[in-house]
Order: structure tokens, then sequence, then C-alpha cells
């Protein structure tokens, strides 16, 4: 790219045509009608997509340029098609014309009608840039504002040549990525939905918040669990259970395990084959278990099997108090095996495998 400087105080165009880069060639089209049909010269027009006639190249800033350039223009003329309306820039640029005051001449680009343009711009005159005397209304504005002297017979020629195929020229303009009313309305929906979200997270937050404040008073365990299940819904309070007796479980060896399960059920674990028996030893070893003939029983004295007994024991007793009957049904729906550690496919699936 060429690095030419650039000075923001060049002389300012009198003729800004404002419009969507997408539409070059209908502006092409346009400004040839203004030289050749009313003598006005391409260096009186601001046009930023044609060469020669738009922001020189090494422009420090391309909105400052369009700023300064809407100062004081004699006429912006607003080329309104369905890019122009679908573009953020070119509706900042139809804004600060009509706040600033500037005269301005509206040329509306089919599908875009009258009732279109009124939506983003109070238009007392605008018409279809396809319409012979509407433009001859723009050939009369250029000759107020800069007292040209154009023949009728050459404006009608240049008119007529403007006219002749615009309607190919507008049906190839490239359409804008609009987006349709059935995704607005689903984005809009998940948009509300997410807001939902974020209401009750912010809900939970000052909920857990307070429960922290309470927790910061109290001082023995009791105390504590009995402020967690005030602040705790029914699930949240046997996830943290659940998951507190898991990681206890996991620390044990394997044989030890089961000895805990069968010994929650009220019964006694006896082992099967050699490798279940390897395993047996293997927490024998470190005092996790004890085997006496053929029953394997868990050492409850041991202070690291005595935690995983206490957290089932805390688990078993929540779910056997629990009053929250739709937990319960949620549960086995979801799980197809009840709420109970003395299960064991809820044991094996829940807490730890054996």
């Amino acid at each position: 790219m060429k690095t030419e400087d650039y000075s923001m105080a060049d002389e300012q165009k009198p003729i800004f045509l404002s419009h969507s880069y997408h539409d070059k060639e209908l502006a092409d089209r346009l400004v040839n009608l203004l030289t050749n049909g009313c003598d006005v010269s391409r260096n009186d027009i601001l046009c930023t997509s044609l060469n020669g006639m738009n922001i020189k190249v090494g422009t420090s800033s391309f909105i400052d340029y369009l700023q300064d350039q809407l100062m004081n223009p004699k006429l912006v003329i607003l080329l309104i098609t369905e890019n122009y309306l679908a573009s953020s820039f070119c509706l900042a640029e139809l804004g600060a014309t009509w706040r600033m005051g500037i005269q301005y001449f509206p040329l509306a680009v089919p599908p875009i009608a009258r009732s279109g343009i009124g939506g983003v711009l109070e238009v007392t005159q605008a018409g279809d840039i396809s319409s012979g005397s509407y433009l001859s209304q723009l050939r009369d504005k250029i000759i107020e504002l800069f007292g040209k002297k154009v023949p009728t017979d050459g404006w009608d020629d240049q008119k007529d040549t403007f006219l002749n195929g615009l309607d190919a020229v507008i049906s190839g303009l490239k359409k804008p990525d609009l987006v349709q009313r059935a995704e607005l309305e689903k984005a809009h929906a998940q948009y509300k939905r997410s807001l939902d979200t974020i209401n009750a997270k912010d809900l939970e937050i000052g909920r857990l918040n307070a429960q922290m404040a309470e927790l910061a008073k109290q001082k023995d365990a009791e105390a504590v669990r009995t402020v967690e299940a005030k602040f705790s819904t029914t699930d949240e309070r046997f996830e943290k259970l659940r998951k507190e007796a898991s990681a206890a479980l996991s620390k044990l060896k394997t044989a030890t395990i089961p000895a805990l399960f069968w010994q929650i059920r009220g019964d006694v674990y006896c082992p099967k084959g050699e490798e279940a028996w390897d395993e047996v030893r293997d927490a024998e070893a470190v005092q996790e278990v004890r085997a006496v003939d053929e029953v394997c029983r868990p050492n409850t004295d041991l202070l690291l099997v005595q935690k995983a007994l206490l957290a089932v024991e805390d688990l078993k007793t929540f779910l056997r108090d629990s009053k929250d009957g739709g937990f319960f049904a949620r549960f086995e729906e979801k799980h197809e095996y009840p709420a109970d550690v003395s299960h064991q496919m809820f044991w094996s699936k829940r807490l730890r495998y054996f």
C-alpha cells in the first residue's frame, strides 16, 4: 500500500454521497449523472467507494475525515438501499446529516420506499431513484445550490442514460446479510433464558453469601451442618454428602470397600476366589480389615476406615430422614435404582466400584 501524507485541512468537498460500499456500482452511475448531466466536477464529490473520489491513501483516521467532511457540505445525497439501512456506519452518517441540519436529498432504491426512509429519517420529500421526475428535482437542487446552468436537453439525455438498465444494476446489488425474523425471535428467547439463568445464579450467590456469613459465626461441626442444611436444597445436600463419602472410600484398599458395604447392610463380607483373598491380604497388611476364617470385616478402629464409615453413615442418615419425596422420585427415574446406600447398584455407581 502507498503511504501519502494527507492533511485534514484539505478543502472540503461540497457534495457528500452517503452510500454503502456494497452499492459501489450504483454510486458510480449516480456520479456520472451528476457530472455529465449537471456539470458538477468529480473533484467536488466525496464518494468513498470510487477511485479518485474517495479518502486518500495514508489518511490517519477514516472516521475523523468523514466527520470533517460532514461539518458543512452544501448537499448530502443519501443513496438509501437495503445495504445502507443494514450498515451502522451509513446510519451514523444519516443521523449526523439530520442532526446538523445539512441539506440532504434522499434517493430510495427499490425495494426501499419512502416509508422505509421515514423509519430512520424525518423526510418531507423523498422518491424512487428510478423516477425521472424525481431525479429532475435533484437537478433543480444542484442548480439552486451551485448556480449551474444545465441545458434541459443535455440533462434529459443523461437522465435517460442513467435510467436505461438501472433495474438490472439494482437487482445485481449485493443483498445484506439480514437476520430472519424467526432467527431474531429465537435469539431473543435465548437472550431471555440467559437473563433468567443469570438472575437465578445471582440469587444462588446471595444465598451462598448468607450461608458463609452464618458459618463464619459457628464453631462446632454440628452447628455448621445445621446451617448448611438451612441454606441447601435436598439435591445440593445429597451431592455434597455423596462426594464426601466417595472421597473417603477412595482412600481405602479394594477389599475394605465391600467389607464396609456389607457392614452397612448389617451383614459380613465373604470373599470368593483367590483374587479377592489377595485383595483382603493387601488390606489386612495395612490393618484396614480383619479376616477370620472365611469372613472379612472392616477395622473401624483405624481412623481412615472410621472416617469413611462415618461419611457413609452421614449420607445414610440424611437419606433416611429426608422428607423430600420428589428427590427420591427424580433420582430413581434418572438412575433406575433407589437412593439407598444399602443398595448395591447405588453403592457401586454413586460411591465406589467393587
